[in-house]
């Protein structure tokens, strides 16, 4: 309280992420169009092209499931970040992986972890760059991916019409369906790879991109 006034202090779970993003924009210096707020990738004006870029952090309490094994942690951080730029139907040009990991990790946990990564990366047409190390008290994961499209072909979030056809790549759900047969205990292969291994819709993302007939597009990842 002050000179009789109530104070209310609010914190991010009463505003939820959205409001979060919203605030984090209304203070960034505007430097550029803003309709990549709330898309997959920001994008950089390179002329006749865009740098796609885009982030994703994983913790381990909160994003890793005791199942999933350190392979398939590292394929998934990749993986998320690569689905956001096949969305805008781009080209990955490379990944940054930075690690924050507690003393006490294993060395083979590690090993796993970056050849899930790498081996992720290469899948999708791209690398690993280059990254950074920690010590954390949790196991704390970003990665960075980078890509570029033309800007003719640059598919937004936004754009979309009454009377446009709504469709999905790939089975939509699977991957729902994997993390509900593990929150009941049950073991089926096929959705735990869906869940813990996603495929990166690159190959797919530039071809509706090229048909330059796509109005938005966003990842589901």
């Amino acid at each position: 309280m002050l000179n009789g006034f109530v104070i209310v202090v609010k914190r991010l779970a009463d505003i939820g992420e959205r409001a979060a993003i919203r605030q984090i924009h209304s203070i960034l210096t505007k430097g550029k169009k803003d309709q990549d707020i709330g898309d997959d990738c920001a994008t950089i004006d390179m002329g006749t092209t865009y740098l796609l870029v885009t982030t994703d952090m994983m913790f381990r309490r909160t994003h890793i499931p005791k199942q999933m094994t350190p392979y398939q942690i590292g394929w998934f951080l990749v993986a998320m970040n690569l689905s956001d730029i096949a969305a805008k139907g781009g080209t990955p040009l490379g990944v940054v992986c930075s690690y924050g990991l507690p003393k006490h990790t294993k060395e083979t946990f590690l090993t796993a972890l970056t050849k899930g990564a790498d081996a992720c990366a290469v899948r999708f047409g791209t690398t690993i760059v280059g990254g950074d190390t920690k010590e954390t008290d949790e196991i704390t994961l970003c990665g960075t991916a980078f890509g570029t499209v033309k800007k003719s072909e640059y598919m937004a979030r936004t754009g979309a019409h009454p009377g446009d056809v709504v469709a999905v790549t790939g089975a939509l759900g699977k991957a729902g369906a994997g993390y509900y047969a593990l929150k009941r205990n049950k073991q089926e292969k096929n959705l735990s790879k869906s869940l813990f291994e996603p495929h990166a819709r690159v190959m797919e993302g530039r071809l509706l991109a090229q048909q330059k007939s796509v109005t938005s597009s966003m990842d589901l990842s």
